[in-house]
This record gives C-alpha cells, sequence and structure tokens, in this order.
C-alpha cells in the first residue's frame, strides 16, 4: 500500500478538484515575497547578492513542509527504491527572475489545494514549459464511493509562455490505470516517464493465456516501475524497460540516449547503478557503477541517483544510501564516458586522467547516514551557460539541544552526545563550481523544504534517435515479436579467455575453434535462454520447491553455440532474459547469469560474452574491454550463408556444420513417452511466444511409472524384465503386495507426503528423509538403538532399551542449484557429475548408496527423459514452473 506522510489535515474535496481544472487556463495570485538573505548565519551562506547571469533567468522549484510521522511528529525520510508515497503540501512554484524580491508564484494549489505534492520537475529545450508528477491527496476511506480508487501520480504540464496547465493524460480513468513519476522530455517532443502500467508486460501475459496482473518487485514490496514513452497529449504508451524491480529517474544525454538509473535486485542483490538505451528501449545495456556501490564515505554503501548531464559530457548525481540522510547527500561528478567504475576505465583509452569519481561539493560533505558536517544536498541542476555554476538545494549542518534550539555544527557540538541532528533546512542557491562559492537565491524557512529547482532557460537540444538509422535494425523480426541476441563468444570472460573447463592445452578462442579440436574437447555446446515467469503476489514458497532464491523462469529457446563460443539466437523481445551455457548433455555448466537481459522487437543485441560479477571487472558496456574475437564470428558468418541458423528452437539440436567429422544427434520432446512440457506447435516451429514449462507433477512425476520392457536381443520378443522406476523404488512389491524397503530409500510412488501439496516423490529427491524398515509387515521409520562406549545398550529407568526417535538420516538425491550437482543423474547416467558423491571407490569397486545391491541405471531412462530432467534441475527443480497452474 502507498504510504501518505501527513503534514495537516487531509480534507475529503482535495481529490475532486482536479476533475473540475483540467483543460483550462490557469488565473495564477501572487504567493509570498521572500526577503534577500542578510549575513552569515545558520543558513551557511556568505550573505552575497545572487549573481546578475542567474537572476534574468525564471526558476521553478517544489516547496514543502517536511514530511513528519503523524504520530511521533519526527521528521520522516523516504526510500530511494520506492516512489509511491507522497507528501502532504507539496506544490510547484515559479518567479520569473532569481531574486528574492521577485513575485513567488504558486502554480498547482488550484489543482493540489495545498494537500497533494508535486516531484521529479523537468524542463523543456526551450525553457518554456515545466513537466512534473501531481499527486492529489487520497480521499478518506469512508468517503470513497464503490468502484473509486485513490488519488495516484500522474504526469502534468505547465507551459510558461500562455501561463496554462495542464494533465498530459487528459482521460481521468486511463490517467489513474497507473503510478507515474520521473517525466522527461524527449528531443521529439514525445515524454518519457517511468510507470507501474506495464502495457507490454501485461499484454505479454495475455499471450501466454495467463491473467493479466501488476507485476510485482522482486522484494514483493511494491509494483515494478518501468520506463515508457507517450506523446506529447498523452496518447500511444509504450513500455521501453523489462527490469524485475524499479527503473527511476531517465534523463536525456546529448547524444540522445537515455540514462536512468536502475534498482537491480535479482536474488537480493539490491543496488542501484545507472544503465543507457536508446529512446526506444533497444541497446539496454549496464553503463555505469555496477561495482561502485561501496564508493560512499569510508567505503558504505550508495546508490546511484538523479543524475543530470553536464556540459563536459559527465555525469552529475546524488550519491546516497536507500535511506536515512533526509534525501540529501554529496555532489558526484562521474566520468561515465571514460570508466565504467571506480579505478575501472575504458580499454585503449590511454589518455584518460583524474579519477572516475569527483566530489563536487566545496565542504567536507558525507554520503553516508552519520552526521554531515558540511550538510547535504538535495537537488542540482547545471546551467548551459558556459559558466560551470549550478542551481541546488541544500542544507547546512545543524544539531539540536535538548531544549530543541538549533546550533552548528562545530566540532564540540559533533562530539557532544547530548545533541541529535536537527531536522534539515533545504533551501535553493547558485553553486559555482570554479569559484567553490555558494549563494543563496532567497532566505531559507524553517520547517519548509525547497527543492527540485530548475531554469528556465534554453540548452542545446540533444540528438533525435531514429530507429530507422539502425542497419541491424529487420522489421521481420519486430512482425514476429523477436529479437537476436548475439553473443561473440562465451568463452570471452570479461575480456579475458575463459576455458570453461576445457584441457589446459586450449588457451585461446582461436585454439578452441580449430578444426584441430574435436567437438568433446569443446566444453560449451548449447546455449538457453531463460524468461522471468511472472509470479502474483501471494504465491506459496513451496510452490517454487525446495529453494525460492532460485526465482520462477521458464525456458524460451536454445540455439547451439558455434565453435569459436559463439551464438546468434532469435529471442522473444520484452521480456526480461538471461542466459545459461550447457554442455553436450544439455546440462548448465556456467555460473547462472543473474542479470536481465531485454532485447526490442527488430534489435540484433550484441555483446562480447560473459560476465562473473564477483570479480568486480566492467560489464555491460561493449566498449569496456576489447573483445577475445576479432572481425566476424563463426556465428555471423553461418548466418550469412545460412540465415535460418539463428532461428530457435524447444530441442538441443547439433549438427557439425563446420568440419563435417562429428556425428549428429538431438535431444526432442517429441521423443517422449509422455506430456512435452511445451505447446505442440512449438515442436514444428518456434515462434516469441514458445514457452517450457515443467511442472513437476505433469512433466517429470510420469516418468517413474513409465513401463521401460527390456527385450530379449535373440528374439525380439521375449521379455527379460522390466526397468519401470517404481518396480524397485516403491514401498509396495508389486510381486506380492507386501511391504517392502524402497530400493536405496527412494520411494517414487504415487504417494502423498507430508506436505500435501507435493508428492512423496518429489520430497524423496530434494529432502533430507529417514531410514526406514519393515516390522511385522509394516513399513516404519528404522529405530536405532541407543549404546554406550562399549556398544552395550542404554536402559531407561525401567530396564527397557532407549531408541533415537529421529532414527538414521538419508541424505537427498539430488540438488536443486544445477543438474550436474545432482546425485540422482550421476546415478541414472553412471558418470561422475560434481555431486560431492563417488560411484566408486578409489579401487574402482563400486558404492552403494543407502545400503542394497549395485545395480546399473545408464540407459534406464531415455536421452530426452535425462534432458528435461536437467533442465528441470537446472533453472531449480521447481514444483510448478507456472504459478498459474497452482491449485
Amino acid at each position: 500500500m502507498k504510504k501518505v506522510i501527513d503534514v495537516f489535515p487531509a480534507r475529503k474535496f482535495a481529490a475532486m478538484s482536479k476533475r473540475m481544472l483540467i483543460t483550462s487556463s490557469l488565473f495564477l495570485s501572487a504567493a509570498v515575497l521572500l526577503q534577500a538573505c542578510g549575513g552569515g548565519g545558520e543558513d551557511g551562506t556568505s550573505g552575497e547578492s545572487v549573481d546578475p547571469i542567474i537572476q534574468d533567468s525564471g526558476i521553478a522549484y517544489v516547496k514543502r513542509p517536511i514530511p513528519v510521522d503523524a504520530e511521533t511528529g519526527v521528521p520522516v525520510d523516504e526510500d530511494a527504491r520506492d516512489p509511491r508515497p507522497y507528501r502532504t503540501g507539496g506544490d510547484l512554484y515559479y518567479r520569473t527572475r532569481a531574486l528574492p524580491s521577485a513575485l513567488e508564484t504558486n502554480l498547482t494549489n488550484s489543482i493540489t489545494l495545498g494537500l497533494g505534492d508535486i516531484k521529479n520537475v523537468q524542463v523543456s529545450y526551450d525553457g518554456t514549459k515545466l513537466l512534473f508528477a501531481l499527486h492529489l491527496a487520497d480521499t478518506p476511506e469512508d468517503d470513497l464511493e464503490e468502484g473509486d480508487q485513490q488519488p495516484t501520480w500522474n504526469i502534468w504540464e505547465y507551459n510558461i509562455t500562455d501561463k496554462s496547465l495542464r494533465q498530459i493524460i487528459k482521460s481521468e480513468f486511463r490517467a489513474e490505470q497507473g503510478e507515474d513519476v520521473s517525466p522527461v522530455y524527449l528531443p521529439d517532443g514525445r515524454i518519457l516517464f517511468s510507470s507501474t502500467r506495464q502495457q507490454r508486460t501485461r499484454a505479454i501475459l495475455l499471450d501466454e493465456n495467463k491473467s493479466q496482473f501488476v507485476l510485482q518487485n522482486e522484494d514483493e514490496s511494491g509494483p515494478v516501475f518501468s520506463l515508457h514513452v507517450m506523446n506529447a497529449d498523452g496518447t500511444q504508451i509504450q513500455q521501453l524497460s523489462f527490469n524485475r524491480s524499479n527503473d527511476l529517474n531517465p534523463m536525456v544525454l546529448q547524444s540522445g540516449e537515455i540514462l536512468f538509473s536502475r534498482w537491480d535486485n535479482v536474488r537480493g542483490r539490491d543496488r542501484i547503478s545507472l544503465y543507457k538505451m536508446n529512446p526506444d528501449g533497444s541497446n539496454m545495456h549496464q553503463y555505469y557503477g555496477a561495482h561502485s556501490n561501496d564508493s560512499g564515505t569510508n567505503n558504505t554503501t550508495i546508490q546511484f541517483l538523479q543524475t543530470r548531464e553536464m556540459p563536459d559530457g559527465r555525469i552529475m548525481a546524488l550519491l546516497r544510501p536507500f535511506t536515512g540522510t533526509f534525501m540529501g547527500s554529496d555532489i558526484v561528478m562521474i566520468d561515465a564516458l571514460n570508466y565504467v567504475d571506480v579505478g575501472q576505465g575504458i580499454t585503449g583509452r590511454t589518455s584518460i586522467q583524474g579519477t572516475a569519481q569527483l566530489s563536487a561539493s566545496p565542504a567536507n560533505v558525507r554520503n553516508d547516514t552519520e552526521i554531515s558536517a558540511g550538510g547535504r544536498y538535495r537537488s542540482i541542476f547545471p546551467l548551459w551557460d558556459g559558466t560551470n555554476r549550478f542551481l541546488i538545494s541544500w542544507t547546512p549542518c545543524r544539531m539540536q539541544q535538548v531544549d530543541a534550539r538549533i546550533v552548528p555544527c562545530t566540532a564540540a557540538n559533533l562530539s557532544d552526545t547530548s545533541l541529535q541532528e536537527a531536522s534539515p533546512l533545504y533551501a535553493l542557491y547558485v553553486y559555482d563550481l570554479d569559484k567553490q562559492t555558494q549563494i543563496p537565491l532567497f532566505k531559507p524557512v524553517e520547517g519548509t523544504i525547497y527543492t527540485e529547482v530548475v531554469a528556465a532557460d534554453d540548452r542545446p537540444l540533444p540528438e533525435i534517435y531514429r530507429a530507422a538509422n539502425n542497419p541491424l535494425f529487420s522489421q521481420t523480426l519486430a512482425d514476429q515479436g523477436a529479437g537476436i541476441l548475439h553473443i561473440r563468444s562465451v568463452y570471452d570472460f570479461d575480456g579475458e579467455f575463459n576455458r570453461l573447463g576445457a584441457d589446459a592445452s586450449i588457451s585461446s578462442v582461436n585454439q578452441m575453434a580449430s578444426g584441430a579440436t574435436a567437438w568433446s574437447e569443446r566444453p560449451a555446446r548449447f546455449l538457453r535462454v531463460l524468461k522471468d515467469a511472472a509470479v502474483p503476489e501471494g504465491v506459496r514458497g513451496d510452490t517454487f520447491g525446495r529453494v525460492e532464491v532460485q526465482v520462477m523462469r521458464e525456458i524460451v529457446a536454445y540455439a547451439p553455440i558455434e565453435p569459436d563460443g559463439s551464438v546468434k539466437v532469435r529471442v522473444p523481445a520484452d521480456v526480461p532474459l538471461m542466459i545459461s551455457i550447457l554442455d553436450e548433455n544439455g546440462r548448465r555448466i556456467s555460473t547462472p547469469h543473474f542479470n536481465w537481459i531485454q532485447v526490442s522487437a527488430g534489435e540484433t543485441l550484441t555483446c562480447n560474452g560473459c560476465h562473473d560479477h564477483s570479480t568486480g571487472k566492467p560489464h555491460g558496456r561493449a566498449e569496456a574491454r576489447a573483445s577475445v574475437v576479432s572481425g566476424e564470428t563463426m556465428a555471423t558468418r553461418r548466418n550469412r550463408v545460412d540465415p535460418a541458423a539463428t532461428n530457435s528452437g524447444v530441442d538441443l539440436i547439433f549438427n557439425d556444420f563446420w568440419y563435417g567429422v562429428d556425428s549428429d544427434f538431438s535431444y526432442l520432446y517429441a521423443d517422449l513417452n509422455s506430456t512435452a512440457p511445451v505447446a505442440p506447435e512449438c515442436l514444428t516451429e518456434w515462434n516469441n511466444s514458445c514457452r517450457i514449462v515443467i511442472n513437476y507433477a505433469t512433466h517429470i512425476h510420469p516418468f517413474w511409472s513409465v513401463s521401460r520392457e527390456v527385450i530379449d536381443p535373440n528374439d525380439g520378443v521375449t521379455v527379460l524384465r522390466d526397468d519401470r522406476c517404481t518396480f524397485c523404488h516403491s514401498p509396495i512389491d508389486p510381486a506380492d503386495g507386501l511391504a517392502r524397503v524402497p530400493a536405496a530409500q527412494l520411494d517414487l510412488s504415487d504417494g502423498a507426503s507430508p506436505n500435501p501439496r507435493q508428492l512423496e516423490s518429489y520430497r524423496e529427491l530434494f529432502y533430507g528423509d529417514r531410514q526406514r524398515e519393515v516390522v511385522d509387515g509394516v513399513l516404519q521409520v528404522r529405530r536405532v538403538r541407543r549404546e554406550d562406549a562399549n556398544g552395550d545398550p542404554i536402559l531407561d529407568l525401567d530396564g527397557n532399551e532407549i531408541f533415537d526417535t529421529f532414527g538414521v538420516s538419508v541424505a537427498m538425491f539430488t540438488s536443486s542449484y544445477t543438474a550436474r550437482t545432482s546425485y540422482f543423474l550421476e546415478k541414472m547416467s553412471e558418470t561422475e557429475l560434481q555431486a560431492g558423491r563417488r560411484l566408486k571407490a578409489d579401487d574402482g569397486s563400486e558404492i552403494y548408496f543407502n545400503g542394497g545391491t549395485f545395480v546399473d541405471h545408464s540407459g534406464m531412462l531415455t536421452a530426452a527423459e535425462l534432458r528435461l530432467i536437467s533442465e528441470w534441475l537446472d533453472i531449480g527443480g521447481q514444483y510448478y514452473n507456472n504459478s498459474f497452474d497452482v491449485p
């Protein structure tokens, strides 16, 4: 639920005011004349007058009371990850000149009645319009009529020239269909913004035969905010980004590209760094800061927020924690043109001077949650007038005594434990970076926040991006709702060759690709592409199975990897994707790629290779590191000769296109004796809606009861035996109907488990169990007699032997992390993998697991079945792979 911070009581009719005043021009009355700031004092300024170069410019800003907790009266902070809350009392103000004596006009009071909120103020490139997000006050719940919804954040525009105010999306019904924030003008006149509308995501749910719902972020703390674009009149809304957590605060670079802050929270990574894309959503990639979130004061954790481009091409940003700083911090200038991280420059740029991040503040400003002696900055706006100056919102450091008196942050006061940090005094200043001076625009007001100041001046219009100029754009792919993912080499890890477990004698991609290297020596054989499986709120943890942290994913495509490690694969557009590198058996050999990738319709997205986040090396930017493959990749060459080579599929199919020496092979769903986990039409031709959805009870459990008769090869008729799994792995002997201990203590029958939502066979595979034994014809938990150090039984007071009630543990048979760490797959193939248990002793003798006799299981399951089990385990071994299949 959206949190509202009240400063004074809300009024019932506030929500009604917007309906009355959407389309008309507004006559705006005068507000308050503020006095010029005098001599130095608690506002931390020098008392200088405003620079004449800025005083002739109009300025707009947000003014609001300090938000406080309604019960305690204590100032509250805002979480940078959640843009939903609004703060009662915020309005947009304008002054025709940046002077204390200039008339201050409240531009939005007629709509908000002083009870709503304003944020994310932007100005048009010609300085004539203001764009911002506006939120009306909520209506008291008791006054809501049936079917009414509380107000949401909407995008509004104020025209400075004709003094008109309008809501961008005219239809009230359509405007309230999402939370719309962070608007920015595109140079072609359209508007980019962040929203919970998720229009394309919800449409894709329908294509997948799923119900539409609002996707929650990976923390399940609220709806996902994605980047959208719309026309200036609010029509033609399109979703551009498809992160599983929030994409916020977009800005347009002079190149015409979009820079924004992405909350990356795959597997709880929980960080905000900078991403870049084209205005149509193409070429989405990590841009800066993936490994720099520890660059705060004393190496504390910070996030990259509120970016602005400087005239020299550097990025100015506020680096602060998620919370705990009154939304303020240090201003940092980032040289993202030459760096991808702190200490990580772009390869080949030998003339780089300086550092990746440089504080722009003249004082000792901290960007952690400790008291900052140099105060804190809340917003920044570069002036494009060649003077290297900025409009800022800044508060001095202030301490509060027990008697509530405010005192400055002197060294003595900072060390006085009886004092605490006072509420901020954010006001507006002109900051000169060259002179290191800070001049107030007007006097601060106690209890009031001035922030988000912009100058109503013209500035250079960025380049206008035109998708038609992209030579790699394919209208055919766009019509299919698909794109191409081109990986130059999966052996390229952050610009260095990684043999992925191949023989140490192979030391380069060229050697790996050579015809002298056998296919069996190349570890990377197939690429698996997965997408996020949208999960609505309230889905139970046991739906995911053994490990919920694996998240629910569906497989969308497979493609062969060429000898040089390159691969081109057709993928569905506009969905969050991940990739896995597979061996010749279709088992993952790479660490999971826990970063979402997206490809736009018609796009060919190229990346050099793979990334290991733990190394701290740069990730995502193609120019960050030189590719280990020079020139044309084998995947590109093959696609040029045979355009169908990039046609994805749901099966694993290999043919030796390059050298013609290895036999072709395939693992096909059509070869299964049970239900295939994919739509029938996808077996013959892939399309962008194909999804491999593996539910245990439907697709895996039936394997255990499939008849597996072994026929005498001499006559082709006589049945020698039936290797059906449940003939041995069940609690009832099919020969006589009597109770028995399942072979190897593994029960694969249809029985229910202690968890009524899961079959016993699933629990037996993934969860630790207790050994069983048959006593008087009844199968029960094996009792273990307690013995002393001499092996004699321990007796109770009545002289009876004591038995452990828990019994003897049975280790789980398989891992939910990867197929190659599964003992079950080791046993079914009689091949040593990475399960941590050995099939044979050092002398070559068989090792019997959980007792019993040795039985060679290789060949009992078909290649198609082993392939399906492998991919199921690789994606987490989940009980359900589609939350909509949960009863």
